[in-house]
């Protein structure tokens, strides 16, 4: 089962970054994977948009920092989460 939660993005020095729903598809030994399709709602200080792209995230447990995978949209295709963020928790 999945689980959508409000994901708050910060930047190196804490200040807001983005805000965005997201899906959790699993969790592995780098953590639990958050992942947003293209065309969800965004926010942010400088107002909101609608997502150009596919995100996948890891979150370590007790950990401070992660990365954001952004999958570059192909025009005429659509789009999903990266393959390797899907297939966590399989």
């Amino acid at each position: 089962m999945s689980t959508s939660v409000l994901t708050d993005l910060r930047k190196y020095d804490g200040s807001s970054g983005t805000q965005r729903t997201a899906t959790r598809p699993g969790e592995d030994e780098r953590g639990v994977w958050w992942g947003t399709a293209s065309g969800v709602p965004a926010s942010a200080a400088t107002g909101g948009w609608t997502s150009r792209f596919a995100y996948a995230m890891p979150a370590r447990r007790g950990g401070s920092r992660t990365a954001a995978f952004g999958a570059n949209p192909v025009p005429g295709q659509a789009q999903a989460l990266p393959e390797a963020a899907v297939a966590v928790g399989a």
